[in-house]
């Protein structure tokens, strides 16, 4: 309950969206402009305009949750959004990057190992 984190799929708007809209309203640009169902458990991101309001839109057992952040100093930094349609999809890291105001298009990321991708492509499970 109330929570977020890497194990939800994540996607940002490509467009800027009007902050007064509540839930019904952006569970509608989740339909029309991302071409996904907001009962998916999926998150959805919205930003205004000046990109100093973010909106998430997450369902939870039980209902709709909105995360709404006002930035009192700075704006949010985006990533690179190509040209396409529906929600472009990031990952939790990324969206907290984003929320803390690291510059993802100048951001490199060296390689690690990841246990949960090596096992998946196996299709083995670890038991602890």
């Amino acid at each position: 309950m109330f929570s977020l984190g890497d194990s939800e799929a994540y996607y940002l708007s490509r467009t800027p969206t009007d902050m007064r809209k509540g839930f019904d309203s952006l569970c509608g640009e989740v339909r029309r402009g991302m071409g996904r169902n907001p009962l998916g458990g999926e998150v959805f991101i919205f930003y205004n305009t000046n990109r100093t309001r973010l909106k998430l839109l997450h369902w939870e057992r039980g209902g709709f949750v909105i995360y709404h952040k006002r930035f009192e100093r700075g704006i949010l930094t985006l990533p690179y959004l190509n040209e396409g349609t529906g929600g472009y999809p990031i990952t939790w890291r990324e969206l907290v990057m984003m929320i803390e105001g690291v510059e993802l298009t100048r951001l490199r990321s060296r390689k690690r190992y990841d246990i949960s991708l090596k096992n998946s492509a196996n299709n083995t499970r670890i038991s602890l």
